[in-house]
């Protein structure tokens, strides 16, 4: 018994211990203000219910026709959804700081990643201020992080502009 418990501690610490790859959040479908229910119930008949799952379906643009001709809904607003889940994919960024990084010109992460940290953070303090799309503002240091972030990610999706 005691040696099982050892093991299984052992074990354990192993896993907290073990590096992780950075895994952004994601998020079931819908996603407020991000993806509407009609988008939703036709991804889901696609067999598409979380964003990963579409970052998957919409990474090229032959993977992208292929869900329009299955879901109805455009290639352009799948291309739009693909570079907006591509930003799901830095660590503390969700939904309503993408649709601010959007509303500030920043469309998907290899945008993020040429940006500059303090030209960024005056244009989202600006544009948040104006619209008021997040209850917080993003830090310029935390910007700085995203934008670093972004410049080590893989690109996965393919044919944004």
């Amino acid at each position: 018994m005691k040696g099982r418990l050892v093991a299984a501690l052992i074990g354990m610490s192993t896993l907290v211990a073990a590096p992780i790859a950075a895994q952004a959040s994601h998020y079931r479908l819908p996603v407020d203000n991000f993806i509407s229910p009609e988008e939703t119930a036709a991804l889901e008949k696609a067999g598409v219910s979380t964003t990963l799952a579409l970052l998957d379906q919409v990474s090229t643009p032959a993977k992208r026709q292929k869900l329009a001709k299955a879901t109805g809904l455009s290639v352009a607003r799948l291309t739009a959804m693909a570079a907006q889940v591509d930003l799901l994919r830095i660590d503390g960024i969700g939904p309503s700081m993408v649709r601010l990084l959007n509303a500030s010109g920043v469309m998907h992460a290899k945008q993020l990643a040429q940006a500059s940290s303090s030209a960024l953070f005056a244009k989202v303090s600006s544009t948040n201020l104006a619209q008021k799309i997040s209850m917080v503002t993003p830090r310029e240091a935390l910007i700085a992080e995203w934008i670093g972030a972004a410049k080590s990610l893989p690109q996965v999706v393919e044919g944004l502009p």
